[in-house]
């Protein structure tokens, strides 16, 4: 049933209808399908966030279905933001980002999504061709761009760094925590333990780390809160707690 046709939208609780469409007499018509397409959620992918169950495939999987499927880089209407509800989301590796993802909780400390390999960060940047590490941004591939991370709390149980960025053009934290496993900070520890943040490219000759902005977010927990070798940082209205450095 196409109870998506000619929607009328009702502020019931107001009192007032309002006619969708150009005009009165020519409504929006549009199927549930359409109308349910443009918002995605990790549940909708097996994401469960109950803080026991492992949801680095499902997380991984809903990411590389919209945004990674060789029509996302080249077609901005089908950059759906990918939405978290509140919950802990376990991750046992890195999660992996690729150019124009944006993810979105329900807030910090509502949303968490959480890593419990001490291996690998909770965030990374994927280049084209879906590598990473000492293979980022090789052969050609393009590198991450216009990544958004926003209302949401990262936290990561073992030593490495909470997020890590590569080569990259324009990356945006919004209301984001980032939070280490640090229990106090050691002002004689060395710059190679864990950040918050830490944002240095494997291979400058592809480029630089570029046009990086934090927004609200807070920082803690870690041995430095933002590492970094790279242009055009801004840091507006943030927090450092609990650390040697807030920034390196």
């Amino acid at each position: 049933m196409n109870i998506g046709n000619q929607y009328i939208f009702k502020g019931s609780e107001s009192g007032y209808t309002s006619q969708t469409g150009p005009t009165a007499l020519s409504p929006a018509t549009r199927t549930l399908q359409q109308v349910l397409d443009e918002h995605v959620s990790v549940r909708d992918f097996g994401a469960l966030g109950d803080g026991a169950t492992d949801d680095t495939a499902a997380i991984q999987r809903a990411i590389d279905q919209i945004y990674f499927g060789g029509f996302a880089l080249n077609q901005p209407k089908l950059r759906r933001v990918i939405h978290f509800p509140p919950g802990v989301y376990l991750i046992s590796t890195s999660i992996k980002l690729p150019a124009y993802v944006f993810l979105t909780g329900a807030g910090q400390e509502r949303t968490t999504i959480r890593q419990t390999s001490s291996t690998a960060p909770v965030l990374q940047l994927k280049d084209s061709s879906n590598q990473v590490d000492a293979l980022y941004g090789n052969l050609g591939a393009q590198t991450a761009i216009n990544v958004t991370i926003a209302d949401m709390t990262l936290q990561h149980l073992g030593s490495k760094n909470v997020v890590q960025l590569d080569t990259c053009d324009g990356i945006d934290f919004f209301r984001v925590t980032m939070r280490g496993s640090k229990a106090a900070a050691n002002a004689a520890t060395v710059p190679n333990t864990q950040s918050a943040v830490y944002a240095v490219p494997t291979t400058p000759a592809y480029g630089n780390v570029n046009n990086v902005r934090f927004i609200d977010c807070t920082f803690r927990n870690t041995t430095y809160g933002l590492l970094l070798n790279a242009t055009n940082i801004k840091i507006i209205g943030c927090d450092f707690n609990d650390m040697s450095r807030g920034l390196w």
